[in-house]
Formats: C-alpha cells, structure tokens, sequence
C-alpha cells in the first residue's frame, strides 16, 4: 500500500528537492574516500556516487556509465554548493530544529506524520537513506533562513510592476495553459528523409521503454533538450495550431504520435493543463450508463436520455444495462480515460461513448461543483516578486561565497 503511494510523491518532490540538494555522508559506514574540500569541510566518494545516483532516477535516465559522465561535473558542482551553505549557516548561527525538517519531509512527500515509521522503511528498500535525505534539506531549510535574514528587509515590491502583471493575469483568466514536453527535429528541408528517419528513431526509443525525459535530453534540437524537454506552462494562445490540437486531445502523461510543423517534426508529452485562475479541484456528480455487450443499445440510451433528471426505469428494465449515480467525485480521481472526456464538459452535457475495462459507457453531467475562476490578490504577486527577488540575490551570494571559499579537487 505504502510503495505505491510513496513512489509517486517522491518522483514529484525529488525533481523539486533533490536535484537542489546534495546528498553527503553523516555516517562512518558510508564513508569511502575523500575527493576533495570545501574549506574543512570534506567531499567523499559517496557524496558524489549517491548524488549522481539519485539525479539519475530523478531525471529518469539509465544508469550507464555514459549518463554518469554526463551529469558527473553538475554532481560535484552542486555538493560543493551545499557544502558552501553549509559552513555560511555555521558561521551566521542560523538553526532550525529537527521537528521543522520532520514537518517538511512530511508536507513534501505527502504522508501523514504518523506515517514515518513506514516512509523510512520504503526508502531503505528503495536504498535511500532517510538521515541522508534529513541532513540535505536541513541544509536547505538552513541555507533559506539565512537569506531571508540577510536580504529580508531590503526587498520591497515596485507597485508598478504588481499592477502590470495584475492587469495581465486579468486578461487570461479562463483561459487554457499547459505544461508539457517535446522532442523536436528540425527540417532542413521539405523533402528531408533524415529528419523523417531521426523523428522515428525517436519515436521507437519512446515505444521500447525509454524515458521521453531521457530521449529528449539526447535527441531533441530544441532548446529545451537541457531541460530534459520540459517547456513549462504556456498559454493555448501562445501554442502553434497543430500542437493545440494534439495537446487537446491527450491526457496527463501520454505521449503524442509524430507532429508535423512548419518547421520540425516532433512529439510532445503532456504533463498536466489548467484554466487560469481557476480555484479547487473539481467535483462531478454523473450519470454513468453501461453495459458489458449492448453496444447499440448503449448508442440508443445515449440518444434518447435527455438528461439526468430523466425516467431512468425505463433504460433500467435489462439486467444488462447498468445505470449508476456517482456524486461529488473529485476529477483527479478518476481514470485517464474518463478525465479525458468529462474535461471541457459542461452540466447537462453528454460524453462520447468510450471502453473501459470491457465495458461500453458514457456519462451525463449532473452538476460540477468547485473550479470557480478568480484573480490573483496584491499579495500574492507581491509574494511572488518577493521569492523571485530572494532567489536572485540567493544565488549572487552563494556565487559570491564560493569564490571566496577554498574548494580543493582531488578528481577531475
């Protein structure tokens, strides 16, 4: 019960934590051979083996020695950095007690904290140590406090900026955005059976296994390949017509057929879309009719049923033809499948027929509770500049401090 469950909130927070976060040995048992200094503080063999280990997982890419190599200078880059924050937070007598780093482990890993027990046994099986993942985001959670100490009080949003991007979150709200991935092969030419025979490669790389992550990192053209193919949120408006179109018609993590543009050729993932400004997550309350043979007696029903409030006995005489009403389900709960043709459906509204586990089913939607769309407040853009601002002059510090800092290699 537990695997399942950990295993999909860790590939969400891994990505957002641990690429930030080196990993570094607190135990003896651990410890292998020192490789260099951050000052006096040492980097071991194990720091950089585990570290490459778990962006390796986090990025979805095979554990070869060719991939090691690849991410093998951003490892060391990054343990150096941690080190770095952490001599700075000894030195500025920034704290934090455990309980606080407990309480965040638990937030962003989604488990309850009476659940720790099992987390830490589902991460040894999973051969992550927990005090390891402890140590790193203490370290994090240090490095925060300290910037927020230090440049807190010099940042103050410019009231001309929170106005603009006000004004122009205003005019999108409702509108479509998502987020997703592409891997891109530039034409050279209209006529270019090297493009054409790249795209495919590409392609059956994906239909064997592979990671799209993985295959756009090595494969795309596209800028975005240094971000595993990741192009973040865009707005429908900002998309070329062709990917709209496919983008419409996928749902969360699928992975399209080969795109034919203007320019490339090229297949895209979805990874999530939403309306903008659109608040909770939704609840439908549906009408789901099916039946396990009577497919034309399925398309019948579904032309003659006008809406939920309707006679149903008279649909409900045979024993093969099931009527169910399902109230207030979340839509992130349900299946893929039906995500997909409940989305953009509005009440009283009818589904296309789909098959699910051998059976023929459309739906009706009887009410839809939650989704409002609403603006952004002052504060929260104001928030928002504030976080960014820190960010800035986070990293400018950081970079300042490892200049400082005496960093010895004994591994190039």
């Amino acid at each position: 019960m537990f695997k399942k469950k950990y295993l999909k909130n860790i590939k969400l927070a891994f990505p957002l934590i641990i690429l930030l976060l080196p990993i570094v040995s607190f135990t003896q048992d651990n410890f292998e051979a020192v490789i260099g200094k951050v000052d006096s503080e040492p980097i071991t063999t194990y720091d950089l083996s585990q570290k490459i280990k778990i962006m390796l997982t986090t990025m979805g890419l095979r554990d070869t020695i060719e991939n090691r190599d690849s991410i093998r200078e951003r490892a060391i880059e990054l343990i150096v950095e941690e080190k770095v924050k952490l001599i700075e937070s000894k030195k500025e007598n920034i704290e934090i007690n455990d309980k606080e780093v407990d309480v965040f482990i638990s937030e962003i890993f989604g488990f309850p904290s009476d659940e720790k027990k099992q987390f830490v046994n589902f991460l040894n099986n999973q051969n992550i140590d927990y005090d390891i993942l402890f140590e790193q985001i203490k370290i994090e959670l240090l490095w925060k406090k300290l910037v927020s100490k230090k440049f807190g009080g010099l940042i103050s949003p410019n009231p001309e900026a929170v106005s603009k991007i006000l004004n122009e979150y205003e005019k999108k709200l409702g509108m479509l955005e998502y987020n997703f991935s592409e891997i891109v092969i530039f034409k050279k030419n209209k006529e270019n059976e090297e493009t054409i025979l790249a795209i495919k490669n590409v392609e059956n790389l994906i239909k064997l296994g592979s990671s799209f992550e993985s295959v756009a990192s090595e494969f795309s053209q596209s800028p975005s390949s240094v971000n595993s193919g990741n192009l973040g949120w865009i707005i429908e408006s900002q998309i070329d017509e062709k990917t709209l179109k496919s983008l419409k018609q996928m749902s969360n993590g699928e992975v399209s057929e080969i795109i034919d543009t203007n320019d490339s050729l090229k297949i895209i993932k979805l990874i999530s879309n939403k309306k903008i400004g659109e608040k909770n997550d939704k609840e439908y309350s549906i009408l789901n009719i099916s039946s396990t043979n009577l497919y034309n007696e399925i398309i019948k029903i579904r032309d003659e049923l006008e809406s939920c409030n309707d006679n149903l006995s008279k649909f409900n005489s045979d024993e093969n033809i099931q009527i169910d009403k399902i109230e207030d389900v979340l839509l992130q709960d349900l299946s893929p499948e039906i995500k997909k043709v409940l989305q953009n459906k509005e009440i009283g509204q009818k589904t296309q027929i789909i098959r699910q586990n051998q059976r023929k089913m459309f739906f009706i939607i009887c009410d839809i509770k939650g989704g409002e769309i609403s603006n952004i407040s002052k504060q929260q853009v104001e928030q928002k500049i504030f976080q960014e601002k820190m960010g800035i002059m986070g990293r400018t510090h950081l970079n300042k401090l490892k200049k400082q800092s005496s960093i010895i290699l004994s591994i190039n």
